[in-house]
């Protein structure tokens, strides 16, 4: 196993490696633009002296002619090489000024491991504490308790609520049964209207209330709306009563941080981790004035500075005065053999700047790829550091695997993106010996061990949640109870969490009538069950 701080330095020295070998790449490249204007302006001076030879010889005399070009093109090389060293200079500067940084960030990651081993071997030494103290073990005990029996009254009311829904269909279905429910009949509430004609009515109700047992089936569906309603009460005073007794427990299990002190070494945490991250902001601040250095650099070594685009553009203007082709019809004129071998060395010279140019485009094309795996291997090692993956709790799993990985990826024989897979799947986070799921972290409701408190988790709507989906489960794959009266009523109680329906004759959307006969022949509602 390798920490995340030595991989950190494996990936550090690549860098270095690769910024060593861009820095001899970009001296080739830049001694080989120097020499190809050499020759640029040899080429020059050779045309210049051919048509001084042709204008001899056309004037029967010798001429004098002044020559500055050669001292301009001398005046752009050396501003080019001062700017040149000028770019190396601050390059190496900033470079030095990126190595105190990282040897900083050094610094500050062992101190944020050592307040980390500090606040994880206090937290270890309070959970030991914990575990001897009476006290503490009862309310940890009382919270069990409470937890648990707020869980089985929850399941209970949801089992009542589901069982009232199905069950309940078959009264609400009933035209008779929910006529007379509608009319509140049996009840004080119960008025037959219809004035000089409610008599009528009234009599005509008793009988229809006879003939179906309304008396009977009115108390079961009451009983049936009822009990869901209480259930639920009974399930969320016990949930209340297991989150205050959860309360209680995390009060008990934050004073006794307090008291041991873990507080203030969690500040100390804190900090060194602030330091960290601030360091690791210079770092990247840092990075990215070394890739605008190397990008002016690369700018040299391409030959696409402004020194460098003058001398050309100087120099193609006098190609532009004495083309090659015309001075050498105009030697091949003239009596004497000097102006044939000045046409000789122009074609040598013609040689060696296609050579060059050879050279200066397979430089070029390894500086790029230099520059790619330079720019990917930084920002691989900021993308480290930002995954946490040199945080004193990483490590990786197979020290030779990632040296390996590094290696194989320097050598062009793996992508970055395999690297960083590789390093994903050797991460490892190293045990610190402390139980987040002590005393009150034991609950799915966050826990103030292993770093701090997290957040609080309500368990009572998780089984909400859990419930209802469950509930949909049985719904899509058994559907509703259609067994109408002849084996209708009873057998358990259920509906929704706001209580029973007050007029009873409602049919719930999506909901479908029992498929026998309403009524019985013989009049009177089967229970089926108890209530």
């Amino acid at each position: 196993m390798i920490s995340g701080a030595a991989t950190l330095d494996k990936l550090l020295k690549a860098i270095n490696q690769e910024q060593a070998r861009m820095g001899e790449v970009d001296s080739a490249l830049n001694r080989s633009n120097d020499e190809m204007i050499k020759l640029n302006t040899g080429w020059v001076t050779e045309l210049r002296r051919l048509a001084q030879l042709r204008l001899s010889f056309l004037a029967s005399k010798s001429a004098t002619v002044e020559n500055t070009n050669d001292e301009q093109v001398v005046k752009f090389i050396a501003q080019r090489d001062a700017a040149y060293d000028q770019l190396r200079q601050q390059q190496a500067q900033q470079a030095a000024a990126t190595a105190k940084l990282e040897d900083a960030r050094t610094a500050a990651s062992a101190e944020l491991e050592a307040a980390m081993q500090a606040v994880d071997a206090a937290e270890a030494a309070t959970q030991k504490r914990l575990e001897t103290d009476a006290a503490y073990q009862r309310q940890l005990a009382a919270t069990h308790e409470a937890d648990r029996i707020a869980t089985q009254a929850d399941a209970k009311a949801t089992q009542s609520e589901a069982e009232q829904e199905t069950k309940g269909e078959a009264y609400r279905a009933d035209p008779l049964f929910s006529y007379l429910w509608r009319r509140k009949y049996g009840t004080t509430e119960y008025r037959p209207g219809g004035l000089i004609f409610a008599p009528l009515l009234r009599y005509l109700d008793g009988r229809v209330a006879h003939i179906v047992r309304y008396q009977d089936a009115r108390a079961n569906y009451s009983r049936l709306l009822e009990i869901p309603v209480r259930l639920r009460e009974h399930a969320e005073r016990s949930k209340e009563a297991a989150t205050a007794a959860h309360a209680e427990l995390q009060r008990a299990d934050l004073k006794a941080r307090a008291d041991d002190g873990i507080g203030a070494l969690e500040q100390n945490r804190d900090a060194a981790e602030k330091k960290v991250k601030e360091i690791e902001e210079q770092i990247k601040a840092a990075g990215a004035e070394a890739a605008r250095l190397q990008e002016a650099l690369s700018r040299f070594a391409n030959g696409e500075d402004p020194d460098y685009l003058n001398a050309v553009e100087f120099l193609r203007s006098e190609f532009d005065r004495a083309p090659l082709d015309v001075l050498r019809a105009s030697a091949l004129a003239t009596p004497t053999p000097e102006d044939d071998l000045v046409v000789a060395r122009l074609a040598e010279l013609a040689k060696q700047r296609e050579s060059l140019a050879a050279a200066i485009t397979e430089l070029r094309t390894g500086a790029a790829s230099n520059r790619q795996r330079l720019q990917e291997l930084t920002n691989l090692r900021n993308d480290f550091a930002q995954a946490g993956m040199a945080s004193p709790q990483s490590a990786f799993k197979d020290e030779r695997a990632v040296v390996t990985g590094i290696s194989q990826y320097l050598a062009g024989m793996i992508t970055q993106q395999a690297l960083w897979q590789l390093l994903n799947r050797q991460r490892t986070i190293t045990n610190r010996g402390v139980d987040p799921n002590f005393g009150s972290g034991g609950f799915g409701r966050g826990t103030v061990w292993g770093g701090g408190t997290g957040p609080t988790v309500d368990a009572g709507q998780v089984i909400n949640v859990v419930g209802s989906i469950l509930d949909a489960i049985g719904r899509s794959s058994g559907g509703r109870s259609s067994g109408g009266f002849g084996g209708g009523f009873g057998g358990g109680f259920g509906g929704s969490s706001g209580g029973g329906r007050s007029s009873g004759g409602s049919r719930p959307s999506g909901g479908s009538r029992p498929s026998g006969p309403s009524m019985p022949k013989r009049g009177g509602f089967k229970t089926g069950g108890k209530f």
